[in-house]
């Protein structure tokens, strides 16, 4: 069992830190989460977060280029790297316990010194350009594309890609961009997080040293309000595959309004559905038809969203024959439910499966900063493996009725459909059923 201690503290400026100590590991982690990201960006700046990650993480006012930046971060045993997603921008160095204040300060350096000027700014275009190209050029990226601007509804900042497209990204130039940096790295919205080897009293010293005197704005943060459609039934062609993919959404409430428990209750479902090789989709189109080679089920949610969503691929003469059974299948969940021995079989691979996850400090640093730092209630291994197995039947069954409502779910078909795939996929639906679309 690992032994976990932690503290959660602010500091005046408004900057969130979480602590977390282990003395077994000779290494130290520290992260950063920014209380921001894509889905704040207004239509002339869409792919800016993005941008800026890249630029800040490429050379600062310390280490002037991307060269000295880089033997820096090497000759310190370190590895650094950034993401953007539509809520959040991190950026994150690992570097041995011995180094733990080279590691703070180039965060530091990151977030509040990066060397931005026109001629950097004017080279990363090209880059993100190229990244961009290569995406277009991606039929998976292409096909998540369609399927979100195809079946959210309000246009908000969450609908358009991290990226952004190529008019934004050349439009970018030093007045926008170092405001934008400005704003971003905000103290108020930072979360510092640092796990590994390190000494909690001297850490905290070294934090202040790097970090008191960073004055923040306080920015204000307030994520648009997006939501997803429903009973959207479409399919759109693509001549640059041989596949189908195929995407079924149920909408489930934003992250802001759902539990830590109900996360956990939201996992089991979508391993019900399409988990382990024994699960429900997996057994019927892999093990019994034959028909695919990989079927998946997710749940994911944003602040103002969330939702369950199915994907596969097929070759388009099985497309039909394979969305009819994976219909048929959902069906009889919504409608019977899943019995106590199926429920059992699945707890005990979630939770026999947390505890080979979870066997290091840093993967189990996960349980603790995706709750406590999204203000939920945080619970150790034990205790989420406990509420896993307590959960009944009747309670899984209530939330699959509830969520697994195929009158209300979204059905995208994309890549070499036929002109009749949309009418194929409503007529399944309405058979299997008994639903007027």
């Amino acid at each position: 069992m690992i032994k976990i201690n932690y503290e959660f503290y602010k500091i005046p400026n408004g900057i969130e830190v979480l602590l977390i100590p282990n003395l077994e590991t000779y290494s130290v982690t520290i992260k950063t989460y920014i209380n921001s990201g894509s889905a704040l960006e207004n239509k002339d700046e869409y792919g800016i977060t993005h941008f800026i990650e890249h630029l800040c993480a490429s050379a600062t006012e310390k280490w002037p280029t991307k060269e000295l930046l880089n033997e820096t971060i090497e000759f310190n045993g370190g590895e650094a790297n950034a993401w953007t997603s539509k809520e959040n921008l991190s950026y994150y160095i690992n570097v041995p316990y011995t180094k733990i204040e080279f590691g703070i300060d180039y965060i530091l350096q990151v977030l509040f010194h990066p060397k931005v000027d026109k001629n950097s700014i004017e080279k990363e275009k090209i880059i993100i350009l190229d990244e961009l190209s290569k995406n277009i050029n991606n039929c998976g990226y292409r096909n998540h594309v369609y399927t979100t601007n195809a079946t959210t509804t309000m246009g908000s900042g969450y609908v358009h890609e991290i990226i952004g497209d190529d008019k934004s990204i050349k439009s970018f130039n030093y007045e926008a961009v170092s405001k934008k940096i400005k704003e971003l790295h905000d103290p108020s919205k930072l979360q510092i997080l640092i796990v590994g080897n390190f000494d909690v009293q001297k850490t905290k010293t070294l934090i202040n040293k790097y970090f008191d005197n960073v004055i923040s704005q306080n920015a204000p943060v307030t994520f648009p309000k997006e939501s997803l459609k429903k009973s959207f039934i479409n399919s759109q062609f693509d001549k640059e595959t041989r596949l189908i993919m195929n995407t079924l959404i149920f909408n489930t409430p934003g992250d802001d309004k759902i539990s830590t428990k109900q996360d956990l209750l939201f996992d089991i479902i979508v391993k019900i559905i399409a988990g382990p090789n024994s699960s429900r989709l997996n057994k019927r189109l892999r093990e019994k038809e034959s028909l695919l080679y990989y079927i998946s089920c997710s749940d994911f949610s944003y602040k103002p969203f969330g939702m369950i969503g199915v994907y596969y691929e097929s070759i388009p003469n099985q497309f039909e024959k394979t969305f009819a059974i994976v219909i048929e299948e959902l069906e009889k969940l919504s409608k019977n439910g899943v019995e106590k021995d199926e429920l059992n079989h699945i707890t005990e691979y979630v939770t026999n499966r947390n505890l080979v996850y979870y066997d290091n400090i840093h993967s189990y640093s996960k349980l603790i900063s995706s709750t406590l730092l999204n203000d939920k209630e945080f619970y150790e291994l034990e205790e989420v493996n406990k509420v896993i197995k307590d959960f009944t039947v009747d309670e899984v069954n209530e939330n699959i009725r509830k969520y697994i409502n195929l009158s209300e779910m979204n059905s995208i078909a994309y890549g070499k459909t036929e002109d009749n795939t949309t009418e194929v996929m409503k007529k399944i639906i309405n058979a299997v059923c008994k639903l007027r679309l």
